[in-house]
């Protein structure tokens, strides 16, 4: 923190860089999982908050609800707060405030809306990254993913590592745990759900050539050894994304949010 002579000698546009980069260095805190301090950015508003101007003005504005953070007990609405707080800051530096946005952006969170589930299942065969299955959840519900079926050492939710990731997805996303994966085979195929396989083996054919994406359960594997020759002789199919670099394999979360979309896209519920 800057001594108070200092900060008041710094124009404008500089204070109000100072205030945004403690509020980002808060919400980089926030994720690690440590404890925020504002006593900085309360300091430097304080500082500012007797000054004219419309740039200071609406400054105070935007770090208003970051002094009240304290009272916001859900973590994702927290990390929101001041990711938006940084980004409307940076914003008074590059335009200016009467200016019409170029851009105007959609928030698509809605805690009252109807979330629509796709009939699939998504089954995570032994993923070891809380990280990973994090991804996966934030991206199943983004996707309408029916259900995921969480097999092995999966990490499940609530788990610490898991929710940094999911942002707070994991509380919407209808999931089982089974202790292997063949139960979660016989699990999906109980409600008469095609099983079909996320690897790179012969045979297998493309994602997109399936004939359909309704009442499918997609295996996705280890991010290390994939999915073993036993579970692949107890899916009915083989899929593979076209992948055309040196590399025969991306990450499983990603491959998981390019198979959501895929299905999203093209799953006929009619």
């Amino acid at each position: 923190m800057i001594n108070p002579r200092k900060f008041a000698q710094l124009g404008t546009k500089q204070k109000i860089y100072k205030i945004a980069s403690t509020i980002r260095s808060a919400e980089i805190a926030l994720k690690n999982g440590e404890e925020i301090n504002l006593e900085e950015t309360l300091a430097y508003t304080d500082a500012i908050k007797d000054q004219e101007g419309k740039k200071i003005k609406r400054a105070l504005e935007i770090i208003e609800p970051v002094k009240s953070i304290h009272l916001i007990g859900d973590l994702s609405e927290q990390m929101k707060t001041l990711n938006f707080a940084y980004h409307d800051l940076l914003e008074i530096l590059e335009q200016k405030i009467d200016e019409d946005k170029k851009f105007s952006f959609i928030q698509f969170d809605d805690l009252n809306r109807e979330a629509v589930r796709y009939p699939w299942i998504g089954i995570l065969d032994n993923l070891r990254s809380p990280m990973n299955v994090g991804t996966i959840f934030r991206s199943a519900d983004g996707f309408g993913t029916g259900e995921l079926y969480l097999t092995g050492i999966t990490p499940t939710p609530p788990h610490p590592k898991l929710a940094r990731t999911a942002l707070g997805a994991e509380e919407f996303v209808p999931f089982q745990y089974f202790a292997t994966t063949e139960e979660a085979i016989q699990a999906a195929r109980d409600k008469n759900y095609k099983i079909i396989a996320l690897e790179v083996a012969e045979p297998s054919k493309n994602l997109s050539e399936l004939d359909s994406f309704k009442n499918c359960a997609f295996i996705f594997g280890n991010e290390e050894f994939g999915i073993t020759g036993s579970i692949l002789e107890l899916c009915d199919e083989i899929v593979r994304l076209p992948l055309v670099g040196k590399k025969n394999s991306i990450n499983v979360g990603n491959v998981f949010s390019i198979v959501s979309h895929h299905i999203a896209e093209y799953i006929d519920i009619s």
